[in-house]
C-alpha cells in the first residue's frame, strides 16, 4: 500500500520474486515458449533438467500469492513481427483441479467493446461498459484446430522450415493436441505442438 493509502503494483520477474510475497499475484505468459522457455522445450527429450527448472521456477511464482493467484496466456502472440497463435503451458494442465478456476475467455464483441469503456467505468464493472465479470466462453476461431492426422514414433515427417525428421516421442495433451519431439536431420532436436507446426507424413521407406 502506498503512503497515500492508494493500491500499488509491483512488477517483477520470476527469478526475482523468492522469498518475497504479496495479496494479489498476476503471472502473464504461461505459454509453452515462454514457461517453460522454448530452450527447455527443446532441450527436454535428451535433458530433463532445464525442463525441471522451469518447473521449479513456476512453483516458485504461484507461491508468492497470499490470497489470490491469476495465470493468463494468450489466444495470439506477435513474434518477430509475425502473429501465431499461443499455447497454454503444460503447467496449467498439472494443478489440481480442485484448486483452479477457469475465467475463459472475452470473445471479439467484447474486446472491441471493452476498449470503447473508461478505465474507470471497466474497473468498477459497470454494466453499460461492456465489461462482464462471467466471461464468455471462447470463439471457435480463437484456438488452433486439432489435426486429426495421429502422429506416432518413429515416423518420419517434414517441416516447411525444418525439413526432414524423425519423430522420437509423443506426448497427448489434455485438449487434444500430440506434443512432438523430432530429431531433424538438418537442424537437431526441436518439441513442437501437431496443431501448430503443419507437418507433413512420409512414407515408411523415406
Amino acid at each position: 500500500m502506498a503512503d497515500d493509502g492508494r493500491g500499488r503494483v509491483t512488477l517483477i520477474t520470476l527469478h526475482s520474486a523468492k522469498g518475497l510475497e504479496f495479496p494479489v499475484v498476476f503471472i502473464a505468459g504461461v505459454e509453452e515458449g515462454l514457461l517453460p522457455i522454448g530452450r527447455a522445450v527443446e532441450a527436454e527429450w535428451s535433458d530433463p533438467l532445464p525442463m525441471e527448472e522451469e518447473r521449479r521456477l513456476f512453483y516458485v511464482g504461484i507461491t508468492r500469492a497470499e490470497r489470490l493467484l491469476y495465470l493468463t496466456y494468450a489466444g495470439m502472440r506477435a513474434t518477430y513481427g509475425r502473429y501465431q497463435p499461443a499455447v497454454a503451458s503444460r503447467f496449467l494442465g498439472q494443478l489440481p483441479a480442485t484448486h483452479v478456476h477457469d475465467g475463459g475467455r472475452r470473445t471479439a464483441a467484447a474486446r472491441t467493446a471493452a476498449r470503447g469503456a473508461s478505465l474507470t467505468s471497466r474497473a468498477r464493472g459497470d454494466s453499460g461498459a461492456g465489461w462482464t465479470t462471467t466471461l464468455p466462453e471462447p470463439e471457435a476461431s480463437s484456438s488452433p484446430s486439432m489435426p486429426a492426422y495421429r502422429f506416432a514414433p518413429g515416423e518420419r515427417v517434414f517441416h516447411a522450415k525444418f525439413g526432414e525428421g524423425q519423430i522420437v516421442t509423443v506426448t497427448d495433451r489434455r485438449d487434444g493436441d500430440q506434443e512432438l519431439a523430432i530429431l531433424f536431420t538438418r537442424h537437431g532436436s526441436k518439441r513442437l505442438m501437431a496443431s501448430l507446426a503443419n507437418l507433413e507424413a512420409l512414407p515408411g521407406d523415406a
